[in-house]
């Protein structure tokens, strides 16, 4: 699917859902909406019973997150150990995969790409006013096409993948003077990456990833903090 058919697909979810909610509380509403559970596995996970039912304690084993169907039955189970931030994350990825259509037993990393893609938007989304019922779809739409355009900039190569996947990720691009697998920090809605100590990723909530898939996804060094990446 063509990543301006993503964003559509992003703008519709949204914006059927009720004003002022985040989008975690979207994600949980629409999957209950549309008979999908939401449970969480690993220690301490409400999930973990039915995982073994169904014979999965093999196949959850060491994943993050992932969404299953069969016939009587239909979750997306969430690593009850990761933080609310990675939480939100792998959710919106699933919620992709759902929305997307993707066959979920034969998934391909053109999936998970586009799974991500989804999952980068939608997380992304932060509307600055209260929407009411007189504004119009389409306006509604627009809004979320550029807010989600100036967020994440989908350019050419940009918002492609990111280390909810790894091992699915592209290959680096970084420059052969610095290490593509160093660890750098960026928040949902900017557009530099940052050294862990930077000022202006103080006390915010952040997403890591490596050096390589930074500049992959887009994103620009730090002139704070990295000011030997210019």
């Amino acid at each position: 699917m063509k990543k301006s058919e993503i964003k559509k697909l992003v703008g519709r979810t949204y914006f059927d859902s009720v004003d002022e909610m985040t989008p975690r509380d979207i994600c949980m509403s629409y999957l209950k909406k549309h008979g999908w559970l939401v449970i969480t596995m690993g220690e301490g996970g409400n999930g973990n019973e039915m995982l073994h039912t169904l014979n999965l304690d093999d196949f959850s084993r060491g994943k993050a997150s992932f969404a299953y169907k069969n016939k009587v039955t239909r979750f997306v189970a969430i690593d009850a150990s990761l933080s609310a931030n990675d939480y939100m994350l792998y959710l919106a990825h699933e919620l992709g995969h759902i929305l997307l259509s993707h066959p979920l037993d034969a998934l391909t990393p053109e999936h998970e790409q586009e799974a991500n893609t989804f999952a980068i938007a939608f997380t992304a989304l932060k509307p600055r006013f209260r929407f009411t019922r007189v504004i119009s779809l389409v306006s509604a739409l627009a809004f979320i096409v550029c807010a989600a355009g100036y967020f994440i900039g989908f350019n050419t190569g940009k918002a492609k993948a990111t280390n909810i996947y790894p091992a699915l990720a592209p290959a680096a691009s970084a420059s052969s003077d610095a290490d593509p697998n160093k660890v750098v920090y960026y928040t949902a809605s900017g557009d530099k990456y940052h050294n862990s100590g930077c000022p202006h990723i103080k006390g915010r909530p952040t997403l890591s990833t490596t050096l390589g898939q930074a500049e992959i996804l887009g994103l620009e060094p730090c002139k704070s903090c990295l000011p030997d990446k210019d």
